[in-house]
């Protein structure tokens, strides 16, 4: 064979060699190609020569569509009208709210259907706001266990800490029209009167906000609402001016902390409140060390033994118990001479209060222990099973199924009651009242304040007529009254932390003083209040920091600080949430 034909023949087999590594032969292993799509296959690996023949180019009929996320076929439209969306999850919350009035609900848009009932303390996300700031869009979980509901909750029935500039606004798919057309319940109307000689009207609650003018002492204004912290009021002139004056200078009709939040605090603001006044009776721990101290921090001292302190009415003498080996019984102290005598001896006697007089004491005590069965209910006596299996030995229990009273476990119960007794005869003798706990008399009238089965009951000092319930709720701590009786502090457990409340003397208007702080990984709790003589500060116990620390507050919750820090820095509280009386302020 001649050299060209061979010549020929080697360049025939290599145009056709490349065609295949090209993947243009049909037949011949490359990948067919269908119309409008692209290859999925490696790319070859040497480029086509230019000079050899290709397929027509095919034009497809859909643009390209990457095989990993196909999408469908959408038809354009000139200028789409825009459609509001449906509420959206929102899964990270800007932070967190908590339910600062007793009842409220978690509706499925403003102003619409309730899904939820919440309670005081109960903890929320905090996701977004309506445009007004009237509402809060919030994730609220019941139980571990349960499923999150997500909803709208009123502004005003929360407490939060977060700048509402870092809070998004959403606009909810339905109920725009009941937004626009309606409004949260109406505030309490307040009107006030200037303090102050000359007072700064403020474009905003801050002295570092712009001077829009001054109010006069003795003008009326109409105050429209508060700042977060209950420092400024937005309020209205007899000018019509609109603006913020600091709370401290101005006299309202109503609770500060009554009114709505209208604004945030830029600054705070000086609170001319006198210095607190008396001295301070307290235990480190219930049948600890009993120490005084004054109102100004200064003057520890220890003074004995024993639990539950409390100041006579005319300050001389403190009454406490002691628990011991050879006899419990109830104890009174003379401050001036340092002699100490036993009042009565009792069964697990606590929390002596005195009568208006100073003549006598009443107290709580251990009055009879019962045996009873052990339910899913508490121990019952076999009377209250056979009430509950409608006079039978058996019936069904919840838990427990079909049981009779002899299959029960026994056990037994403590039947608390309160006994009066004369310091002058010795004589005593017991109020018409059982399980009942933590007395303390009413300052100006014969009434004991007290702690029942199920929240606080007034009981009868003077004759026989049956306790009647002020508070009803069932988990609280020993109540005090403030001096001039027209207030209860009492602690109370709301979610999983214990705080400050206070009511009016008859149980109405419950108004949390203190909250659970934003962030927090354990229960903070704020227990056993006692009120300052002149009524205008509340001392209480709390682990907010850690271990367990006096610290002081308004009688409205406001500016909550550690009292005498540096004096109590070596006295090491301890509470073991009963009904303990920690603290008693004398004059």
């Amino acid at each position: 064979m001649s050299n060209q034909p061979r010549m020929k023949s080697i360049r025939l087999l290599s145009l056709l060699l490349l065609a295949i590594m090209a993947g243009v032969v049909v037949g011949c292993g490359g990948p067919k190609l269908e119309q409008g799509k692209t290859p999925t296959g490696p790319a070859p690996l040497f480029p086509s020569p230019s000079p050899l023949p290709t397929r027509p180019p095919i034009t497809p009929t859909l643009p390209p569509v990457a095989p990993s996320s196909p999408q469908p076929r959408v038809t354009a439209t000139p200028s789409p009208t825009p459609v509001p969306s449906p509420t959206p999850t929102v899964e990270l919350p800007a932070g967190w709210a908590w339910v600062s009035v007793l009842h409220t609900s978690l509706r499925d848009n403003p102003a619409g259907q309730p899904v939820a009932s919440l309670r005081a303390g109960e903890k929320l996300d905090l996701l977004a706001m309506s445009p007004d700031r009237a509402w809060f869009y919030v994730r609220y979980q019941a139980a571990p266990q349960e499923a999150p509901q997500e909803g709208w909750v009123l502004a005003q029935d929360v407490r939060t800490f977060v700048p509402l500039d870092a809070v998004s606004t959403l606009i909810p798919q339905e109920g725009l029209a009941a937004m626009a057309t309606s409004s949260p319940p109406a505030s309490p109307q307040a009107q006030g009167v200037v303090l102050a000689h000359k007072l700064r009207l403020r474009a905003g609650p801050g002295l570092d906000q712009p001077i829009l003018g001054h109010v006069m002492q003795g003008e009326e204004i109409r105050v429209l609402g508060r700042s977060d912290h209950a420092g400024w009021l937005k309020v209205r002139t007899s000018a019509d001016q609109v603006g913020w004056v600091a709370a401290p200078w101005v006299r309202i009709s109503v609770d500060v902390v009554s009114l709505p939040v209208v604004g945030h605090e830029t600054t705070g603001v000086p609170r001319p409140q006198p210095s607190p006044q008396g001295t301070i009776l307290f235990q480190d721990r219930p049948g600890g060390t009993i120490y005084l101290i004054r109102a100004d921090g200064s003057g520890l001292q220890r003074v004995t033994t024993g639990l539950d302190p409390a100041w006579s009415p005319d300050g001389r003498q403190i009454a406490f118990t002691r628990w011991r080996s050879e006899g419990d019984g109830v104890f009174v102290r003379d401050l001036r001479s340092g002699e100490e005598r036993l009042v009565v001896r009792a069964n697990k006697p606590r929390s002596p209060t005195w009568t208006r007089d100073g003549r006598a004491l009443i107290f709580d005590m251990e009055a009879r222990e019962e045996s009873c069965r052990q339910t899913p209910f508490g121990c019952m006596d076999e009377a209250q099973l056979r009430a509950l299996f409608q006079g039978q030995d058996c019936g069904p229990l919840p838990g427990l199924g079909w049981v009779c009273i002899a299959d029960l476990p026994l056990g037994h119960r403590v039947q608390w009651g309160l006994q009066k007794v004369d310091l002058q005869d010795g004589s005593r003798w017991d109020l018409p009242a059982s399980d009942i706990r933590a007395p303390r008399h009413h300052p100006t009238q014969p009434g004991v304040l007290a702690l029942g089965k199920s929240g606080a009951v007034l009981v009868d000092a003077v004759d026989s007529e049956p306790p009647q319930r002020i508070i009803e709720y069932g988990f609280l701590g020993a109540p005090v009254y403030s001096p001039d009786g027209a207030f209860i502090y009492v602690s109370r457990k709301d979610g999983d932390s214990w705080n400050i409340w206070r009511y009016r003397a008859d149980g109405s208007q419950p108004l949390a003083l203190t909250h659970p702080p934003l962030w927090r990984d354990r229960p903070v709790h704020n227990v056993a209040p006692a009120v300052s003589p002149d009524g205008r500060y509340v001392l209480f116990l709390t682990n907010r920091r850690g271990p367990w620390e006096l610290w002081i507050m308004t009688q409205d919750g406001r500016d909550p600080h550690p009292f005498a820090p540096q004096a109590l820095r070596a006295i090491h509280f301890q509470f073991d949430f009963g009904p303990s009386r920690m603290v008693d302020w004398g004059h």
